[in-house]
Parts: structure tokens; sequence; C-alpha cells
């Protein structure tokens, strides 16, 4: 990502070759560096009865939950099942043969569709064509560096986080979540050398009317937490 984001649209053959070679040398090191956490043996599976060894095309179990999450939006596709209701679903749908009850999908694209549809997802592919697009007008030449810097190092966080999230739920990890929503809000407040989006100031009023508003909402949400933390204890 950092060729096509760090200057020329169109990098160079040195370039590319520089960046396969670092990611070459990075990836040695992974594996003798940490063998447990990067060892192949974790993609292998041995069978206990005939103790013959087939590769894990489950993923770590993440495949059955995956044809649920698949098996989920077929029926419910348009706005899905309700926030935050794919652990309550998904028994009725995964494979007979998986026992476990997870909280999540292990794909934060998949639990998202799940439970807002793709009216959801809609919105959320909205907003991120609405970041990576301020964030190609900040890392063009006539910008300021710092704020090429920044957009290019927010385009670099986004990208690894989204990457992430087709194989797990890291965004359901508050730490993760906070830190998208902070890239994304500081990116979307930076202005542009050329100034098309002109910044119009709050008075007093309004500003205290606008932070009144967010603290209803958020004791609002408040009020919802007792029910939701007695659901989790009955069905525990």
């Amino acid at each position: 990502v950092l060729l096509f984001w760090g200057g020329e649209m169109r990098p160079s053959p040195w370039r590319v070759g520089l960046a396969l070679a670092m990611l070459a040398a990075m990836g040695i090191i992974a594996f003798v560096m940490l063998p447990q956490r990067l060892s192949l043996d974790r993609s292998l599976v041995r069978k206990p009865d005939t103790e013959s060894v087939e590769v894990d095309t489950g993923f770590g179990d993440r495949r059955p939950l995956w044809v649920a999450s698949l098996r989920i939006i077929r029926d419910y596709p348009v706005f899905g099942t309700g926030p935050g209701s794919w652990r309550w679903f998904q028994g009725q749908y995964r494979q007979p043969a998986m026992q476990e009850n997870p909280d999540y999908a292990h794909s934060d694209v998949l639990n998202l569709v799940a439970d807002y549809g793709l009216v959801g997802l809609g919105l959320v592919v909205w907003a991120l064509v609405g970041f990576f697009r301020q964030a190609l007008r900040l890392a063009r030449p006539n910008e300021p560096p710092e704020r090429r810097s920044f957009a290019i190092g927010s385009v670099l966080a986004v990208t690894m986080l989204l990457g992430h999230s087709f194989v797990d739920f890291n965004l359901h990890v508050t730490a993760n979540a906070m830190l998208l929503s902070a890239i994304l809000g500081f990116t979307a407040a930076m202005d542009d050398a050329q100034a098309r989006h002109r910044r119009v100031a709050l008075k007093l009023w309004p500003r205290l009317g606008l932070a009144g508003a967010v603290v209803g909402v958020a004791v609002a949400a408040v009020l919802v937490v007792p029910r939701t933390s007695l659901a989790y204890y009955l069905n525990s």
C-alpha cells in the first residue's frame, strides 16, 4: 500500500524490487523468530482415529461460522437480524458438528452484514469511500508534508484493520474500534489545500446544544446496558 500512497501512483521498478526484498526479509525473520506463532503446523490437523495429517480447511473453526453467517444473510439480506444479534441466530444455521457458542463470526464483514444487512454494509462502505477520498486529497504533492504523512499513515492503518476484519473480529475489540474511529475522525477533520470543504465554526449555543444532544444519546444508550447484561447473565 505504501508503494502507491507514498509518492508516485505508478512506482518505479527499483521501488517495487526494494519493497519485495524487504517483505521477503521480514517474512524470513518472522518464521525464524516466531516459530510457534507462525508455524505451518498450525494449518495442519491430525485425525485421532487414523493419525493421518490433513490441511485445516476450516481455518481454525472459522469456516463453519462463515457458512452460518452467509446463510443468515441469505434469509435476512436487507436489514439483517438486528444489532448484536449474530450470536443468538448463528446456532440455527451452523453445522451440527460445531458445538461451541462463539460471540462473533470471526469475520467483521460477515458479522456486519448479518446484523445490519446490505443497508448497513452500504453505509459503512460509503463512509470508507469518503475516508479514502479525503486521504487521497491530503496525500497529493501540493499538500504540506505533515498532512501527507498523516494521510499515508492513516491509509496504512485503516487498510491493515480492514484486511484483518475479513478473517477475524478485531473491530469487536473496543480498543481497535476506538482506534479506527479516531483515525477516520482525524482524517475527516483535516483541511485540504484547495479548501473544497469550507470549515464553519459553530457559535456558543449551537455548540452547547450539540454537546447536550451527544450526552443525551449516551445516557439513553446506557439505559440499554442493564437489559443487555441481564440477557448475558441469564444465557450463561
